[in-house]
């Protein structure tokens, strides 16, 4: 896993190609959310996976994101990520940031925050399992 770049103790989920998968982030407390992003470490800084701010912003949006990312239930604070139909150039660091105080100070895109969960995905090509039966039939 290191060879991904996953540190050591960091939560780690896999999957595989064409699946659906939620990378689970959810602030303590149960004040409102106000805004929301989800970044990745290698995509520009001026990019997002998915930023919320009352709305979805997609004019910060990575494009091999668009139409494929939701948060799960935004309203009851759940700011989960949910992405769709996943690739193998999906696999990397994912950082969820959140806002709850209705600070405005960004830098770019970015919240002005630390991020409050740190999760790494891996889109592996799964093995294909083929099962032989063979039947016989006697006849007596």
């Amino acid at each position: 896993m290191e060879g991904f770049g996953f540190g050591a103790g960091q939560r780690i989920i896999t999957a595989e190609p064409g699946e659906d998968v939620i990378l689970p982030c959810r602030p303590a407390g149960n004040k409102t959310v106000l805004a929301a992003e989800w970044s990745r470490s290698d995509l520009r800084s001026d990019q997002d996976v998915l930023l919320y701010t009352g709305k979805f912003d997609t004019a910060v949006q990575c494009p091999s994101f668009k139409n494929r990312v939701d948060l799960q239930d935004v309203k009851n604070g759940d700011v989960s990520l949910v992405l769709k139909n996943l690739t193998t150039d999906d696999t990397g660091i994912y950082e969820c940031r959140v806002d709850q105080r209705g600070n405005n100070r960004r830098k770019r895109s970015n919240l002005d925050t630390d991020p409050i969960r740190v999760i790494g995905l891996m889109v592996l090509p799964g093995e294909s399992v083929c099962f032989w039966i063979r039947t016989s039939w006697f006849l007596t």
